[in-house]
């Protein structure tokens, strides 16, 4: 559970302000800099572009002041470190996440949840928290390749799973995914693995599991006919299959489904 210290939207110091905490503020402190900022970090100084963000772990000295205008929004948190470390997000180093608007949308409700404090807003705030760090993740953590930005991977690679998800009954080959993609087929599945934890062929055997387990319910569809319209065409190999995923064959999850006399159990 990741639990809020104090949180700040779009809060002004004055100007030429510096903060200064040499030991770190026993907490982790995640800064989403609007306007440009001195950070200091092993005594080495860097300026930053405009929506720079850092996260600094609990102990680690802070020192970091304005430019001209302090604008920044920020959130002073605890939480376990093996959670956090999921998210691979680097401390105590300046980066710059695509989706900065977005994270301080995420910062303005994690605020409006602390001072609204409505029933389970200590969850609430645990579940924002966490899809800011899931998006700073994705943002920071995408794999580069040769032809292939980080700008448009993932679109690319949601773009290509919905048309091959969405057209499950095909025979999809691996070269022929990839070449939705315009990768070869080892980034193909490396890139598809990294982004939706699983490998294509397994989230097709998936999907189309999923499909036929609806299509047996309606009684007016044989099973053949039921696995044909799911990609499958060989019946043993796919009662094989579905035996593996449901603990029963086609025929007896319709009986089960259905019951002996053809109607729906209620």
């Amino acid at each position: 559970m990741i639990h809020l210290s104090l949180c700040g939207y779009n809060t002004h110091n004055a100007n030429y302000d510096v903060i200064d905490r040499p030991n770190g503020s026993g907490d982790y402190l995640f800064l989403y800099f609007i306007a440009p900022m001195k950070v200091t970090l092993n005594h080495h100084t860097t300026l930053t572009k405009p929506n720079a963000c850092i996260l600094y772990s609990p102990n680690a000295r802070q020192y970091y002041g304005n430019v001209e205008i302090f604008y920044n929004s920020f959130l002073h948190f605890e939480v376990d470190e093996e959670y956090l470390s999921q998210f691979h997000i680097p401390t105590n180093t300046i980066f710059y996440p695509k989706h900065y608007t977005a994270i301080n949308q995420y910062i303005q409700q994690i605020l409006n949840q602390s001072i609204t404090k409505d029933p389970l807003y200590e969850l609430a705030i645990h579940s924002l928290l966490t899809e800011l760090l899931i998006t700073v993740s994705r943002d920071i953590n995408v794999p580069h390749h040769k032809g292939v930005t980080s700008e448009n991977i993932l679109d690319v690679m949601k773009s290509v799973r919905i048309k091959i998800l969405t057209n499950y009954s095909k025979n999809w080959t691996l070269p022929e995914m990839a070449d939705l993609a315009n990768l070869s087929v080892s980034r193909f599945h490396y890139y598809y693995k990294y982004y939706f934890y699983t490998s294509p062929k397994a989230d097709l055997l998936e999907t189309r599991l999923n499909q036929v387990q609806f299509l047996l319910t309606d009684q007016t569809i044989s099973i053949k006919e039921a696995a044909r319209l799911t990609g499958f065409e060989d019946m043993p190999h796919f009662t094989r299959l579905f035996r593996s995923k449901t603990g029963m064959t086609p025929t007896e999850y319709r009986l089960e489904f259905l019951g002996t006399d053809g109607f729906h159990k209620t």
